[in-house]
């Protein structure tokens, strides 16, 4: 389950049935008991290179100069310092350094 305070407008979650979908101001005010609904992505690759990173460097992925290392060994992200587990926290670290929202590539 994903903590409300983690999120921001636009973030991607799952919903219930495991769809990929931006965070709105709905779910952002949903009762506790319905938030269960509502599942992190986890970061991974493929949703790097979805949010428009390209691979360079092996093990490493930029997109502009916002770079994420990621180890292949115990599959872990990092970005500036900061271990990243799903893809709502890169967008939220991502638009704090940028100012500039990560969305999904079509």
């Amino acid at each position: 389950m994903v903590e409300v305070k983690e999120l921001r407008i636009g973030n991607l979650v799952y919903n219930g049935i495991g769809e990929i979908f931006p965070a709105n101001v709905y779910t952002l005010q949903m009762p506790y008991s319905e938030l269960g609904t509502i599942e992190p992505i986890p970061m991974s690759e493929e949703m790097l290179v979805k949010l428009g990173f390209a691979d360079s460097f092996g093990s490493c992925y930029t997109n502009g100069n916002f770079t994420v290392d990621c180890s292949v060994i115990n599959n872990t992200f990092k970005s500036h310092g900061v271990y990243i587990e799903t893809v709502h926290q890169l967008q939220n670290l991502y638009f704090a350094l940028t100012l500039t929202e990560l969305k999904l590539e079509p």
